[in-house]
């Protein structure tokens, strides 16, 4: 069921990014001949205002014909053909999917800050790691992080995250945990990650959802979407240098397996997903790659 789902979500992102390309298109007075949610066979199909709108058997995918750029259209007026039309108009029918993914992700970012809230990492072990530091000492899940070298916890992420990622390897830290009303004193030695590149004790803390109001629910989905897009750029930059490879990429059937994972585990992960995937559809479909749009 979970599959499902997440290949109808797939669907919506597919859906916004052809509805881009439709909408530009016709203000800039290009023709739509078809516009096609799925892929396979008709199942239903009407005509409405020179488009024939159609729902196809497979519910994945779909597309947009636009007059002109198909070899054998040779129905459309002159003057409703794509490459007919001035360079603003054709780039802006282009680029219209690629911006109606990114602002797709952005909703969807508002809409979980604004109904579920902001992710914030707690002091509470959630999971120790096997055959790391943590789970070599005696740390345990549910343990609190109090201390560590003696100065206080407060802010989980710069008091002691940031404080383990980029210390040197082999250097000890003295950590206070609170562990069923007692407090108790743990030497940790982090261990560097060559895949991680960076040093690690083995343990992953709690999240919860911390409630925002509107205007910040609006400032952070602005933050986590240009965040996103700068995250992709920067992986397309490890692609060409050769720090990362292409081994490293999903396809379809690996997203398909991400977001029904996270939908297993919440829906605020699930919603998290399907904006990261919305967004890296718009920004790839901007590459000059033949079978995508920026081809």
């Amino acid at each position: 069921m979970g599959i499902l789902f997440t290949i109808f979500a797939l669907s919506i992102v597919i859906f916004v990014h052809e509805l881009g390309h439709m909408l530009f298109a016709k203000m800039a007075g290009v023709g739509v001949p078809e516009f096609a949610i799925g892929m396979g066979p008709k199942v239903v199909s009407k005509h409405y205002k020179g488009t024939l709108y159609s729902i196809r058997a497979l519910p994945f995918g779909g597309f947009v014909k636009l007059a002109g750029m198909d070899d054998e259209d040779e129905d459309s007026p002159e003057d409703q053909k794509f490459q007919n039309k001035s360079f603003i108009q054709r780039f802006m029918t282009l680029f219209a999917g690629s911006f109606m993914n990114v602002m797709f992700g952005f909703v969807l970012f508002f809409m979980l800050f604004a109904m579920f809230g902001m992710p914030q990492v707690t002091s509470t072990i959630e999971k120790i790691i096997p055959n790391m530091p943590a789970q070599e000492v005696g740390l345990l899940v549910g343990d609190k992080l109090v201390a560590i070298n003696g100065e206080p916890i407060e802010d989980v992420q710069k008091d002691f995250i940031t404080k383990v990622t980029q210390t040197e390897a082999g250097h000890e830290f003295e950590i206070l945990i609170e562990r069923h009303s007692r407090e108790m004193t743990f030497y940790v030695t982090p261990r560097y990650m060559d895949n991680k590149k960076m040093t690690l004790i083995g343990v992953e803390l709690k999240q919860e959802m911390v409630p925002l109001p509107f205007i910040s629910s609006f400032s952070n989905a602005v933050k986590a979407t240009v965040g996103t897009t700068s995250m992709i750029f920067v992986s397309l930059k490890m692609l060409f240098d050769g720090s990362a490879s292409l081994s490293d990429l999903s396809g379809p059937i690996g997203i398909v397996q991400i977001a029904s994972h996270q939908l297993s585990k919440n829906i605020e992960l699930f919603i998290q997903t399907i904006a990261l995937i919305s967004i890296a559809l718009g920004v790839m479909n901007l590459l000059p790659i033949p079978v995508l749009d920026g081809g």
